[in-house]
C-alpha cells in the first residue's frame, strides 16, 4: 500500500510539473503561407511558431521591448555589399545585415528560425508570404527560412556551432536583400513589436505601438523537463521496488 501510495503521489507530483514547465510566457503566433511562383525557394512554415522580439531581460517589458525574456534575442544591423539570391539582387538597391543574438531566458535553442518582414516592407531574397491568423486583412509579409541551402542563402555565420540551431548566447548574422521600408527611418533590426505581418500593425492605435520593420518566427526545440527526470526516477523505483520483492 505504502508503496502503491508513493507511486500515485509521484506520478501526480510529475504531471504538475509538467504542466507548470509549459506555461512560460512564449509569444506563440498561429501563421499561413503562400508560396510565390517567381521565388528563390519554396516556403514551408507551421501552423504554430513562437515569435521572438526585443525584451527586457531583467525586468518588465518596456515600449520597444515588448518580449518577454524566454523570447528576447538582442538585434543589429548594418549594411552589406553580399547578397543571398543572386537571381533576385538590385545592385542598385542597398542589401542590410542583420544580428540577431539569442538572449532567452530561461535559455532555450530553436531549430529553424524565418524573417517575415511586415506589410510595408520589401526584400527580393523572398521563399513566400506569411500571415499571421486572424489578421490577414492587415497583409501579409514576405518572408524567408535564414538558412544556407538552396538559391536563397541568407545565413552567413553562426557564432557557436554551423549546425543551423539558434543556442543561447549564440548571434547569427543574415541578409535582408534590397531591404527598403515605407516608414521614415525604420531600419532592418526594428523587430520591435509582437505580432507577424498584419499581426504587428494590430499591436495599438498610434504608430510607436507597433514601429517595426519585420518579425523572427522560430521553431522552439522541446528542453528536458523535470517530468521526464521524475519519470526516469519512477521507473528506477518501480524497478528495484520489484528487485526487493524477488
Amino acid at each position: 500500500m505504502r508503496a502503491t501510495f508513493f507511486v500515485t503521489a509521484l506520478m501526480a507530483f510529475a504531471a504538475s510539473i509538467a504542466v507548470t514547465s509549459n506555461s512560460a510566457d512564449a509569444v506563440v503566433v498561429k501563421v499561413g503561407f503562400d508560396n510565390l511562383h517567381e521565388c528563390c525557394d519554396d516556403l514551408s512554415v507551421p501552423e504554430v511558431v513562437d515569435e521572438l522580439g526585443r525584451g527586457v531581460v531583467n525586468g518588465p517589458a518596456q515600449p520597444g521591448y515588448p518580449f518577454p525574456a524566454d523570447e528576447t534575442i538582442r538585434v543589429a544591423a548594418t549594411f552589406t555589399d553580399e547578397i543571398a539570391c543572386e537571381e533576385k539582387d538590385d545592385p542598385d538597391m542597398v542589401n542590410a545585415r542583420v544580428y540577431i543574438t539569442n538572449i532567452t531566458f530561461p535559455a532555450q535553442s530553436f531549430s529553424h528560425v524565418w524573417y517575415v518582414g511586415n506589410p510595408n516592407t520589401y526584400l527580393s531574397n523572398v521563399d513566400g508570404y506569411v500571415t499571421q491568423q486572424g489578421h490577414e486583412d492587415l497583409g501579409a509579409g514576405l518572408a524567408f527560412l535564414i538558412d544556407t541551402e538552396g538559391k536563397n542563402r541568407p545565413l552567413l555565420s553562426e557564432s557557436i556551432n554551423p549546425d543551423g540551431i539558434f543556442e543561447p548566447g549564440e548571434t547569427w548574422e543574415f541578409i535582408i536583400q534590397d531591404f527598403s521600408t515605407g516608414i521614415a527611418g525604420m531600419t532592418a533590426d526594428g523587430i520591435n513589436s509582437i505580432g507577424v505581418a498584419g499581426g504587428s500593425l494590430a499591436g495599438g492605435t498610434v504608430a510607436s505601438d507597433y514601429m517595426s520593420s519585420g518579425s523572427i518566427i522560430a521553431l522552439p526545440i522541446p528542453e528536458p523537463s523535470v517530468a521526464m527526470l521524475l519519470g526516469s526516477a519512477l521507473v528506477a523505483f518501480v524497478g528495484r521496488g520489484r528487485r526487493m520483492r524477488r
